[in-house]
């Protein structure tokens, strides 16, 4: 190695640096903003520029409502006397078949079951808006631990 490769950083030499990449001490001018075209370009998509403005969207109709009635949760342990259960798993039971077979005769009965006086003061059924039930039933299983509660919702 010769000397003058060692001092490469104290040459004298000036770098060759392209024109349009150096550093201009007198001020630019601004980009001339492009001039508005009919058809967008496919650039325009990316960047957002020109996009035509969407049209408003429309509020969709207002729900009507599918039932003034509750849905109702109901406390399959204490309707099975502790029957059925869930103490090994909160959100599961030991006899799935038995809860599909009570769920399809509380859908088939909501009217009597909902109305029921018994098991409504018993606690067996507890009346639930639909739009709470998900914490309504955390709030069960966690007041009554071992518990099943079944969701049933109104007759459409």
């Amino acid at each position: 190695m010769s000397d003058s490769e060692d001092d490469w950083d104290k040459s004298s030499d000036d770098l060759d640096i392209p024109t349009a990449l150096a550093p201009s001490s007198e001020p630019q001018p601004a980009d001339p903003a492009p001039a508005p075209s009919a058809a967008p370009s496919a650039l325009d998509d990316d960047w957002g520029e020109s996009l035509p403005t969407p049209a408003p969207i429309a509020a969709p109709p207002p729900k009507k409502p599918s039932s003034d009635k509750p849905m109702i949760i109901v406390d399959v342990s204490m309707h099975t006397n502790h029957a059925i259960h869930n103490r090994n798993d909160r959100n599961s039971n030991n006899d799935p078949v038995a809860v599909s077979k009570l769920r399809a005769e509380f859908e088939a009965s909501y009217e009597s079951i909902s109305t029921s006086s018994d098991l409504l003061a018993s606690s067996i059924v507890i009346p639930c808006s639909s739009g709470v039930f998900p914490a309504a039933l955390q709030r069960l299983r966690d007041e009554k631990p071992g518990h099943f509660f079944l969701p049933i919702f109104p007759p459409k």
